[in-house]
């Protein structure tokens, strides 16, 4: 018998047992989802610029037919909206703030190497870039609520 035994209920791991005991508190578990969502509606706003860039329709280099990055960084951010909508995960949105960081830093780190340098679409696609990544960090920081993921989710049994 486990040393730790008599701290969760039987047939339960202790981590299930912990999340179960803990008290939910309705305002942040509703500022947690806001934060969400939030970060969703800019990550499909930076998608949707990077497809537009993709299909040629804002134009960031002189030679456009280089912008095909476009797709591959709006199909990326597709994702990231997928995963702020479904998962409520400490570890998605450490890698995501990661991968903010490296995006912001790539972007003024080969600016020299291109033509222009700089231009408006990519200096304003830092904006809600930023903003995400100050989203991603909250949510990082903070533990993930006990309530459901979604509907029909199952929640964690009450504690005998």
């Amino acid at each position: 018998m486990s040393a730790r035994r008599g701290s969760e209920s039987p047939g339960r791991p202790i981590a299930v047992a912990a999340t179960a005991a803990a008290a939910h508190n309705p305002a942040q578990a509703a500022r947690r989802r806001t934060i969400r969502y939030l970060a969703a509606a800019l990550s499909a706003l930076t998608a949707l610029i990077y497809f537009l860039i993709g299909f040629r329709v804002l134009s960031v280099l002189d030679t456009p037919t280089d912008q095909i990055f476009g797709f591959f960084a709006g199909a990326g951010y597709a994702l990231g909206v997928y995963l702020l909508l479904a998962h409520d995960r400490r570890l998605l949105w450490v890698l995501g703030a990661l991968l903010q960081v490296f995006v912001v830093y790539q972007y003024f780190n080969l600016a020299f190497q291109r033509a222009p340098a700089y231009e408006v679409w990519g200096v304003l696609l830092r904006v809600p870039q930023v903003v995400l990544f100050i989203a991603l960090v909250y949510l990082a920081l903070r533990q993930p609520s006990a309530e459901p993921a979604g509907p029909g989710a199952p929640t964690p049994a009450e504690p005998r």
